[in-house]
């Protein structure tokens, strides 16, 4: 059982160009990328805890 699709294949090259200009238009690329994504990922995993930490406080004051 085929569905026939009415999309266009997505164009990868007109894709990655618009992130480009996304990207520029937002403050242009960071000056060090590997300092930017560490941080990221640290802020990235510090924000998921306190989330974790928070759904945890919750659920315990609920059940007692």
């Amino acid at each position: 059982m085929e569905e026939e699709s009415d999309q266009e294949p997505i164009d990868v090259d007109k894709m990655l160009m618009f992130v480009a200009a996304v990207s520029d238009a937002m403050g242009g690329r960071p000056k060090r990328p590997e300092m930017e994504s560490c941080l990221g990922g640290v802020v990235l995993l510090v924000v998921f805890t306190l989330l974790l930490a928070l759904l945890g406080v919750i659920t315990y004051w609920i059940e007692s």
